[in-house]
């Protein structure tokens, strides 16, 4: 079965005051659509997890044939995303947080061959951190953390100083890949 990817976009956000993170714009367009985008290309199919009034949001931001929404509770990145993926039952699932702008098609096929390969959970870590991406096998009864080294591509954008730092990334991209 071919991987599905499951965008999470329905965080507190608490350490950015509340705003609707997925939607705060990092090269001039809203983070989430450059998540759906690369995930879409690597995969064919996208699924985004967001609050209501998020989703209604998004449905005018992020649209097309590959691309599907569902609503989470809002209880949380962990909650949220256990609930929606034993829903889903799809596997193996590519989760992908809506808050790392820079993810490329690459990063995720890369992920998705890994899923296929173990068919276990597989989490990616950088800069020391779990970033929320990961992908779900067929097995949840093992784990693997694979960790990266920091680079733009894995920038997780959780303050203001993370989407400051997002924001300067941009001027390092040429125009024809924002």
């Amino acid at each position: 079965m071919r991987p599905v990817a499951l965008v999470m976009a329905g965080g507190r956000a608490r350490r950015l005051g509340g705003l609707e993170k997925p939607l705060l714009e990092v090269c001039g367009r809203p983070m989430v659509v450059s998540v759906i985008e690369a995930a879409a290309e690597a995969l064919g199919y996208v699924i985004v997890a967001a609050g209501r009034q998020l989703l209604s949001k998004l449905r005018s931001s992020a649209n097309g044939p590959y691309l599907d929404m569902v609503e989470s509770p809002g209880l949380g990145y962990a909650e949220d995303l256990a609930l929606v993926a034993r829903s889903l039952r799809t596997r193996p699932l590519i989760v992908l947080p809506a808050d790392v702008p820079y993810v490329s098609w690459v990063l995720v096929s890369e992920l998705a061959r890994m899923a296929m390969a173990s068919e276990c959970v597989v989490t990616i870590a950088a800069c020391s951190r779990y970033l929320g991406v990961s992908a779900l096998g067929r097995r949840l009864d093992c784990w693997y953390d694979l960790a990266l080294r920091c680079c733009r591509e894995l920038l997780d954008v959780d303050t203001f100083g993370d989407l400051a730092e997002a924001q300067v990334a941009c001027y390092d991209i040429p125009r024809s890949r924002r």
